[in-house]
């Protein structure tokens, strides 16, 4: 079984732990929240949450391959792909388990809650971010041109679309999570999931409105929660409290009162 040291090392491995450790591996009561980053990010798109996790919280960022300290290996172009390559440290994981994703990286968390509950393993939530549901088809692809109108239509900064070093660096996953998310679909056959889900959405983002994030009623057999945060489609990033307050009380744990 992995570590916790072997977890936190800055080796080859997906999970990066966010934050000091405060509470002991193991402890009954811990929960732990491993976050799925927009496309073409890493973990460290949720880098400003760790000073504001509380004691009870584990949390946790993944990084794909092609980014952050695995930009050498190749990034992975499919939702599938990506979900292998994580899910052993996922299992390996103590505790409660909420899986949450930001944008493309919600529906890579939706993937994992399935193939974890499949499993046996427990999911205890599932938390998505600027999000509508998979698709019931694959979409088409998009060449750089759509990516960069994309890019400028949620709020990116369209003078780093003109930096050759910046599109070496961040093109190639970005290609790769966008082809990953317009090929990844719902199947009609797929059982819904016996889980708890929380869709937030942020008031000001141009592409995922509140009933878009009100679809994923489809994915649980549950009534979902679904809550506005202020600010566009990064909310996540640039309301990091508003957005963690949210998130911890979708998770709904007796700690909060403390």
């Amino acid at each position: 079984m992995t570590t916790q040291a072997a977890l936190d090392a800055p080796a080859d491995l997906p999970l990066r732990r966010l934050g000091p450790v405060r509470a002991p591996d193991g402890e009954a009561d811990q929960a732990v929240l491993v976050c799925f980053p927009y496309a073409g990010a890493g973990a460290t798109a949720f880098a400003s949450w760790q000073r504001r996790v509380p004691d009870w919280l584990a949390l946790y960022g993944y990084v794909a391959p092609g980014r952050e300290d695995r930009s050498a290996r190749p990034p992975l172009d499919s939702v599938q792909a990506l979900a292998d390559d994580i899910l052993p440290a996922l299992l390996a994981l103590p505790g409660r388990i909420c899986l949450l994703g930001h944008s493309f990286g919600a529906h890579l968390a939706y993937e994992l809650a399935y193939r974890m509950t499949r499993r046996g393993r427990a999911v205890d939530r599932l938390v998505v971010l600027a999000a509508p549901v998979p698709r019931p088809e694959p979409g088409p692809a998009l060449g750089d041109p759509e990516i960069e109108e994309l890019w400028r239509r949620l709020g990116g900064d369209p003078a780093r679309l003109r930096r050759q070093d910046f599109r070496d660096r961040v093109f190639p996953a970005l290609r790769a999570d966008l082809a990953a998310g317009a090929a990844y679909h719902l199947p009609a056959s797929r059982p819904p999931l016996a889980i708890g889900v929380t869709a937030l959405y942020g008031l000001g983002d141009p592409e995922v409105t509140g009933a878009a994030v009100r679809a994923w009623q489809a994915v649980s057999s549950s009534p979902i929660e679904v809550a506005a945060i202020p600010g566009g489609h990064y909310f996540p990033q640039t309301e990091p409290e508003a957005t963690l307050n949210a998130v911890l009380r979708a998770l709904g744990s007796r700690h909060l009162e403390k």
